[in-house]
């Protein structure tokens, strides 16, 4: 998976597009036999190559260059075959769903290195220097359909053939037709966002029974020309409300997708936010973590093996005095486990709370870093490279918590909104600038007889 993004990102207006040259390096440089699709995708696509793996399979994303579009690639330890470039469409799928934009393959290439084909170079793509991968679905076969069928209709520029192609998700999700009406009509009334917005337009028109609507005037009249009704393609009224009703059938599919086949919408996964407990959640012993959520919680016993932990942000740069921090102490109390973590030199305390009742891990920046001094250099440097901490953390900063050993992501936190405070840039920078003159001032000094 790609969770770390650019530490140092800029603004889309601000990204330069890379050479040849600069992608081709590292495993993109081996040769082997290679598979590469090239994109037409609105995914804001990054300016550095990211490898994900995705079912046990290693794929690039590759940054467009002056001469070339998006693409990504994959090696095989043969030579490429229909089920490989499945496997790719697949992945793309997942990478679809996950990004919320559509993606198109233009063309097939690859070799014995991962030729890129040549095409529309910076016209029409979105870039992007925070490029992050991060929860793709692993549906069974038939949740792989729909989730195709959604990339492709989302990926479409014409209004009739997308809404169609949206529609054979809800074919796909709910076969036979009676069940399938009865969903849509139950389903209308939860949409939200701009589907809702496009049933409260198609309602104003005086269309009652908006599921009748959607498989006659629609469906039928998209993929049919025998008999009335028929979509005349020329018949600007009709174009326009197609325009305006799609997102009112993408929002019915997302739904059937997420209902009838159970793979999330990334909005569904921020709402249950369960990646913030995920992995302090596998190293549990089940029968304490039902002791720590039902009780009683007066004598509970039980081992946990806590890892080292690093404390980090996202788009940062790692800071050397959160790294390899020790357990300490850890308290229980009602659904929650507090945990104490020390720096391994005893300068630096982290504590936080694990709320299992409500998937949050909390922490909190003025009770939840303690930082003592001894006057050493080092110590100077904690205080420096922790007062960026707190800054870049005010400033909208995403907690993440690795495990030392094996660097898995355990919990990552949404970004901070502070309340009532606000990160005063100058003061920071200048602490950080006094700490950092002080340990040169300390690593300086001669020691003392």
């Amino acid at each position: 998976m790609s969770e770390s993004a650019d530490t140092t990102a800029r603004p889309p207006w601000q990204l330069e597009l890379p050479d040849r040259a600069s992608i081709m390096v590292g495993e993109l440089a081996k040769r082997g036999h290679w598979i590469v699709a090239t994109l037409a995708t609105g995914i804001p696509w990054p300016v550095k190559t990211h490898k994900v793996v995705y079912l046990g399979q290693d794929f690039w994303i590759i940054p467009p260059t002056q001469n070339t579009s998006p693409a990504v690639a994959m090696r095989m330890e043969r030579d490429a075959t229909s089920d490989h470039r499945t496997k790719m469409m697949r992945f793309l799928s997942a990478l679809s769903w996950a990004q919320g934009y559509g993606v198109r393959v233009s063309g097939f290439g690859g070799g014995s290195m991962p030729f890129l084909s040549s095409g529309r170079g910076t016209g029409g793509h979105t870039l992007t220097a925070d490029f992050v991968v991060r929860d793709l679905p692993e549906p069974d076969a038939s949740g792989q359909l729909a989730l195709a069928l959604m990339r492709e209709a989302r990926g479409l520029d014409h209004s009739a053939y997308s809404f169609l192609t949206f529609y054979r998700v809800l074919e796909a999700a709910l076969p036979q037709g009676q069940a399938r009406g009865a969903w849509i009509t139950d389903a209308l009334d939860k949409l939200e966002g701009q589907a809702k917005e496009a049933l409260s337009k198609v309602r104003a028109r005086g269309i009652n029974d908006v599921g009748v609507h959607i498989q006659r005037a629609r469906r039928q009249a998209i993929a049919h020309a025998a008999k009335q009704p028929i979509m005349d393609p020329d018949d600007y009224s009709v174009v326009h409300e197609l325009y305006e009703e799609r997102p009112l059938i993408q929002g019915l599919a997302e739904r059937a997708i997420e209902e009838i086949f159970g793979i999330p919408t990334p909005s569904s996964i921020y709402r249950a936010h369960l990646y913030e407990l995920a992995g302090f959640r596998l190293i549990m012993p089940p029968d304490l973590m039902t002791q720590i959520m039902e009780g009683p919680w007066e004598g509970i016993s039980g081992t946990i093996d806590v890892p080292l932990l690093d404390i980090e942000l996202r788009r940062s740069e790692p800071f050397s005095a959160l790294r390899g921090m020790l357990p300490v102490a850890v308290d229980i109390a009602e659904a929650t486990l507090k945990l104490l973590y020390r720096s391994p030199d005893n300068l630096i305390d982290f504590e936080f709370e694990l709320h299992f009742d409500n998937e949050r891990l909390v922490f909190d920046l003025d009770s939840g870093l303690t930082i003592r001094d001894d006057g050493s250099a080092h110590s100077a440097r904690n205080i420096a490279d922790l007062r960026r901490f707190q800054l870049d953390y005010l400033g909208n900063g995403e907690l993440h918590v690795y495990d030392t050993d094996t660097r898995a992501l355990l919990s990552r936190v949404d970004a901070f909104i502070p309340v009532n405070c606000w990160g005063n840039h100058e003061w920071f920078e200048s602490e950080i600038a006094k700490w950092l003159k002080a340990a040169e001032h300390r690593a300086n000094l001669t020691p003392q007889n």
